[in-house]
Protein backbone atom coordinates (compact mmCIF):
# COMPACT_ATOMS: atom_id res chain seq x y z
CA UNK A 1 0.00 0.00 0.00
CA UNK A 2 1.30 3.31 -1.33
CA UNK A 3 0.66 6.83 0.36
CA UNK A 4 -1.48 5.48 2.96
CA UNK A 5 -1.71 8.27 5.38
CA UNK A 6 -3.55 8.69 9.05
CA UNK A 7 -5.35 11.83 9.87
CA UNK A 8 -5.34 11.55 13.63
CA UNK A 9 -7.22 14.89 14.17
CA UNK A 10 -10.05 13.31 12.55
CA UNK A 11 -9.61 10.08 14.62
CA UNK A 12 -9.62 12.46 18.07
CA UNK A 13 -12.38 13.80 16.47
CA UNK A 14 -14.62 10.83 15.70
CA UNK A 15 -13.53 9.27 19.30
CA UNK A 16 -15.13 12.73 21.32
CA UNK A 17 -18.09 12.31 18.23
CA UNK A 18 -18.70 9.05 20.08
CA UNK A 19 -17.95 9.88 23.51
CA UNK A 20 -20.25 12.16 23.43
CA UNK A 21 -22.98 9.70 21.89
CA UNK A 22 -22.51 7.80 25.11
CA UNK A 23 -22.77 10.68 27.43
CA UNK A 24 -26.06 11.78 25.14
CA UNK A 25 -27.39 8.17 26.00
CA UNK A 26 -26.76 7.79 29.33
CA UNK A 27 -28.16 10.84 29.77
CA UNK A 28 -31.63 9.43 27.96
CA UNK A 29 -31.07 6.30 30.36
CA UNK A 30 -31.36 8.54 33.52
CA UNK A 31 -34.23 10.33 32.23
CA UNK A 32 -35.73 6.92 31.56
CA UNK A 33 -35.00 5.47 34.75
CA UNK A 34 -36.29 8.74 36.54
CA UNK A 35 -39.75 8.62 35.09
CA UNK A 36 -42.16 7.17 38.30
CA UNK A 37 -44.87 5.88 36.85
CA UNK A 38 -46.58 3.06 38.91
CA UNK A 39 -48.98 0.79 38.27
CA UNK A 40 -52.04 2.52 39.40
CA UNK A 41 -51.01 5.05 36.49
CA UNK A 42 -52.43 3.39 33.86
CA UNK A 43 -56.08 3.34 35.07
CA UNK A 44 -58.49 1.47 36.93
CA UNK A 45 -59.86 -1.20 34.82
CA UNK A 46 -57.98 -4.31 36.18
CA UNK A 47 -57.06 -6.25 33.81
CA UNK A 48 -56.58 -3.53 31.52
CA UNK A 49 -54.40 -1.65 33.28
CA UNK A 50 -52.31 -4.87 34.09
CA UNK A 51 -52.10 -5.34 30.48
CA UNK A 52 -51.10 -1.51 29.87
CA UNK A 53 -48.65 -1.57 33.06
CA UNK A 54 -46.93 -4.79 31.84
CA UNK A 55 -46.03 -3.45 28.14
CA UNK A 56 -45.15 -0.65 29.59
CA UNK A 57 -42.67 -1.76 31.77
CA UNK A 58 -41.66 -4.63 29.32
CA UNK A 59 -41.25 -1.47 26.85
CA UNK A 60 -39.09 0.63 29.66
CA UNK A 61 -36.64 -2.33 30.61
CA UNK A 62 -36.34 -3.04 27.01
CA UNK A 63 -35.18 0.31 26.59
CA UNK A 64 -32.76 0.26 29.53
CA UNK A 65 -31.08 -2.93 28.30
CA UNK A 66 -30.49 -1.33 24.81
CA UNK A 67 -29.41 2.22 25.86
CA UNK A 68 -27.24 0.29 28.78
CA UNK A 69 -25.40 -2.01 25.89
CA UNK A 70 -24.98 1.31 23.32
CA UNK A 71 -23.38 2.98 26.21
CA UNK A 72 -20.76 0.08 26.51
CA UNK A 73 -20.35 -0.02 22.68
CA UNK A 74 -19.88 3.97 21.99
CA UNK A 75 -16.91 3.83 25.20
CA UNK A 76 -15.65 1.10 23.66
CA UNK A 77 -15.72 2.80 19.94
CA UNK A 78 -14.36 6.12 21.45
CA UNK A 79 -11.58 4.30 23.71
CA UNK A 80 -10.25 2.31 21.06
CA UNK A 81 -10.23 4.82 18.20
CA UNK A 82 -8.18 7.17 20.97
CA UNK A 83 -5.84 4.17 21.22
CA UNK A 84 -5.18 4.15 17.78
CA UNK A 85 -4.94 8.07 17.22
CA UNK A 86 -2.52 7.64 20.30
CA UNK A 87 -0.70 4.59 18.50
CA UNK A 88 -0.36 6.47 15.61
CA UNK A 89 1.36 9.32 17.10
CA UNK A 90 4.08 6.91 18.67
CA UNK A 91 4.96 5.48 15.65
CA UNK A 92 5.34 9.01 13.82
CA UNK A 93 7.63 10.19 16.23
CA UNK A 94 9.74 6.55 16.32
CA UNK A 95 9.70 6.34 12.24
CA UNK A 96 11.04 10.42 12.85
CA UNK A 97 13.44 9.55 15.13
CA UNK A 98 14.52 6.49 12.71
CA UNK A 99 14.90 8.61 10.04
CA UNK A 100 17.30 11.43 11.45
CA UNK A 101 19.65 8.63 13.12
CA UNK A 102 19.64 7.12 8.69
CA UNK A 103 20.34 10.59 8.06
CA UNK A 104 22.84 11.11 9.97
CA UNK A 105 24.55 7.70 9.50
CA UNK A 106 24.27 8.47 5.55
CA UNK A 107 25.45 12.44 6.11
CA UNK A 108 28.64 10.63 7.98
CA UNK A 109 29.70 8.58 4.98
CA UNK A 110 31.11 5.04 5.80
CA UNK A 111 33.15 3.92 8.42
Amino acid sequence: MTNFTVDRSQLDAAASAFKDLGTSATGTQNTLQAVGLVQSDFGRVPWLQTRVWEAYANHTTDCLDALKELISAMGNVSNGLAATSATYRVMDADAEKAAEYINQALAAGPE
